[in-house]
């Protein structure tokens, strides 16, 4: 009975360390929006960061609404959008109405570096001083990732996340040069954790929040503020689910008009928000671990709080990773002593699909499935080290071994020639292994161009792409298995590994 008394106060202990802690960041997000708007003085952009603002997205939505907010506290304002009739419009309106100067870059971002390299060649000898990085496109969301058409796929890289970090690669150095600037990078709630029916719009979003958190990291020291916006539903054109939304209250479904101006206000207040109040309080399940920033005047007065729970987190500190602690052994122990190994030939398929794997860790998981009896396509580079890499596991394991020569940091070429490859094989089991570092360690203004594209489409698009080219299969014969093989470094912004990262943590 002791032992039961005390596990309930542990448990005790601890809901009621989850309820302050939920009741802290209300109070914090709450304070923080408050004194943004009503008690912190509004911060001379142009004087902070520069005369021009730079705004993707611009001809319409929250683009168009943030540029007009940036224009009303005098910054000159440079639209990027594919339309040229609406980017015209609206720059003589924004012109007219507040009397700055206007320009606009009909640019089509999912053109990849050619039309980051045109938006560059308009801001040559400009004070560009703030980027907006709005743009985006939803790839026909809501939808199953099965119904996505693989054009999509690339388009959403190019759009949403090469097309981010290029435009950051190229206004860095003229910030850092002047030791001022400002970065905003749109991403999305969806960006906080899975989202059914837009999967690859929720990864590249994800990918925008953790590289934005750690390009802020690195640039922290350089008076180059960087700030994620996570906004909720907004009444805009991206996303094509009206009926639901329609129902929303305004402050939870805010026009772009209202979003942008809440946004635009924490400026150099907050470095990750959802840009409004309510947005923000209805994430903080979904983003507790990132929404408190421990130098806000909030968490100074909030202190009391934090010396008044110590002992309730100590205990619940103990209670928590004891549980966790134990939990993990205990699977792992399960599976690897008493549970019987899974017949993997029998429940997924005969032959699996390993990339990168004449080396390192595609090798060996190759070898252990061939343990298994499990047939392989072993996929690589380097046709000497897959021909002797299947010629050793064939004779050792006797198993079927086929080989692909094929550079995945060629996109669909690669995958087209994997996909005629596995023509009539059973396929099993896929296992996304190949990466590249992209350059690491670095910081990102060091990287080439070149690597920041070739890192992209190895370790996304690729992977994406014959995630695809397998599940048709996969769901006609009703069993199946996907190893995705990502990296501890999704789990944090790391400042010496960015892109890589942001990669890993789609």
């Amino acid at each position: 009975m002791e032992f039961l008394y005390l596990v309930l106060f542990y448990v005790e202990a601890f809901f009621v360390l989850v309820l302050l802690y939920v009741l802290l960041l209300i109070l914090v997000t709450t304070y923080k929006h408050l004194t943004c708007r009503y008690l912190k003085k509004p911060k001379d952009l142009r004087e902070c960061y520069g005369e021009w603002a730079v705004v993707t997205g611009g001809s319409y939505g929250i683009g168009k609404s943030y540029a007009n907010e940036l224009a009303q506290r005098k910054m000159n304002i440079i639209l990027v959008s594919r339309s040229e009739e609406k980017l015209r419009q609206v720059a003589h309106e924004i012109s007219l109405t507040h009397g700055v100067k206007t320009k606009y870059v009909v640019a089509d971002l999912s053109q990849g570096q050619a039309a980051v390299d045109k938006i560059d060649k308009e801001l040559t000898n400009l004070d560009v001083g703030i980027l907006v990085n709005n743009a985006a496109t939803a790839g026909g969301f809501p939808c199953q990732f099965k119904k996505v058409q693989r054009q999509s796929i690339y388009d959403m890289s190019s759009v949403n996340m090469s097309a981010v970090a290029d435009l950051m690669y190229q206004v860095l150095p003229g910030m850092r040069a002047r030791g001022r600037g400002l970065i905003v990078n749109v991403s999305s709630v969806a960006s906080l954790g899975p989202l059914v029916n837009a999967s690859v719009y929720s990864a590249c979003k994800a990918y925008v929040t953790n590289l934005s958190e750690t390009i802020r990291i690195e640039c922290a020291s350089e008076g180059i503020d960087v700030q994620t916006l996570t906004p909720g539903f907004v009444q805009t054109a991206l996303l094509h689910c009206d009926t639901k939304r329609n129902s929303l209250p305004t402050f939870l479904n805010p026009t772009p008009e209202a979003f942008a101006k809440s946004a635009v206000d924490t400026i150099g207040h907050m470095k990750l928000t959802s840009g409004t109040l309510w947005h923000d309080l209805q994430t903080l399940d979904r983003a507790v671990c990132i929404r408190i920033d421990p130098t806000s005047d909030a968490m100074e007065v909030l202190l009391w709080v934090a010396f008044l729970s110590v002992f309730l987190v100590v205990l619940a500190v103990v209670a928590y990773f004891g549980y966790a602690v134990v939990y993990i052994f205990y699977k792992y122990f399960i599976c690897v002593y008493f549970k019987k190994p899974i017949d993997l030939k029998q429940r997924f398929g005969s032959w699996a699909v390993i990339t990168g794997s004449s080396q390192g860790i595609g090798k060996h998981y190759a070898i252990e499935l061939a343990k298994r009896n499990i047939n392989l396509v072993l996929v690589s580079r380097s046709e000497e080290k897959l021909k002797a890499v299947s010629q050793d596991i064939g004779e050792k394991y006797g198993v079927k071994t086929k080989y692909v020569v094929a550079d995945l940091g060629s996109g669909r070429d690669a995958t087209e020639k994997i996909s005629s490859s596995i023509q009539g094989l059973d396929i099993g089991i896929l296992v996304n292994n190949a990466a590249t570092p992209g350059g690491l360690p670095n910081y990102f203004y060091n990287l080439q161009r070149n690597d920041i594209w070739n890192l992209l489409t190895l370790n996304i698009c690729s992977l994406t792409d014959l995630v695809q080219l397998v599940l048709p299969g996969m769901r006609e014969r009703r069993r199946g298995l996907i190893v995705n093989v990502s990296s501890v470094a999704a789990l944090a912004p790391n400042p010496i590994a960015s892109i890589y990262a942001a990669s890993k943590g789609y």
